[in-house]
């Protein structure tokens, strides 16, 4: 039995079975995922992605290798050219049927050009999405407090 969350197998489940064992598997690193996509490549040669393979293995980061080659397998099958708004927006489903209504996933109406001043905060946040896309964790803070009029 696999399940994502502990919670979803049931209490009396696991009480009967006192030989359970919980293994936690963690989501692929970046170098795992890079490396899969490059044996999917094989796989698929005919794929058409607008991606090269190390911006795919970014952009597909907290997905499983199940769900990166389900991606990669709907594109084939459709002869879609696979696109990051396509990636991104199979990733929100998946984070959808995974998480339910604990996380929503908001898509921003407006850009930072809508923002008047700041242009010194605008740059630095620019550069950390910048980081975040080349997947540069280490440049990305934690938090980021804008003190200023509302």
């Amino acid at each position: 039995m696999t399940s994502f969350h502990l919670s979803d197998i049931d209490r009396q489940f696991i009480d009967i079975t006192r030989e359970l064992k919980i293994v936690e598997i963690p989501y692929p690193d970046e170098q795992d995922r890079l490396d899969y996509i490059y044996h999917l490549s094989e796989y698929y040669p005919d794929l058409q992605m607008k991606l090269t393979p190390k911006e795919l293995a970014i952009i597909t980061g907290g997905l499983s290798l199940k769900e990166i080659a389900q991606i990669v397998k709907e594109s084939y099958i459709k002869a879609e050219v696979l696109t990051s708004e396509k990636i991104l927006q199979r990733k929100i489903e998946l984070i959808n049927e995974r998480y339910g209504d604990l996380i929503e996933v908001v898509r921003p109406k407006y850009g930072l050009d809508a923002v008047g001043g700041f242009d010194y905060v605008k740059r630095y946040l620019m550069k950390v999405a910048r980081f975040i896309r080349e997947g540069k964790k280490k440049y990305v803070p934690m938090g980021i407090i804008i003190m200023g009029p509302p």
